[in-house]
């Protein structure tokens, strides 16, 4: 059983399963403090399926719902800075990241 305060969802690009012979459709779910678990779906419906119900029952979207990720523009003592543009507006911004466990 895990508590899902402070998880986040991530979708992965599809993967091609030798021992299956097929594709599959992955999702990152990653759990506080730096844990994470993968699931794989035969059809990328299901997995757009159960992004969109794992994030209702988070109560939260992430940030990966709002940007996406581009090139590093620099790293500093307490983390990485990336270029992301907002994906409604096309507007580009710096966002830092920062592990949590630097973060008091």
């Amino acid at each position: 059983m895990h508590s899902l305060i402070g998880t986040f969802i991530k979708e992965i690009d599809m993967e091609f399963s030798q021992s299956e012979n097929c594709n599959l459709y992955p999702v990152k779910i990653v759990l506080p403090p730096n844990k994470s678990r993968l699931l794989y779906f035969k059809e990328e419906k299901l997995q757009n399926d159960w992004v969109q119900h794992l994030r209702g029952a988070l109560g939260h979207n992430d940030m990966f719902s709002f940007y996406t990720f581009n090139d590093d523009l620099g790293k500093g003592q307490f983390g990485l800075v990336k270029l992301a543009t907002h994906i409604q507006n096309g507007q580009k911004v710096a966002i830092k990241t920062v592990n949590k466990k630097d973060m008091k």
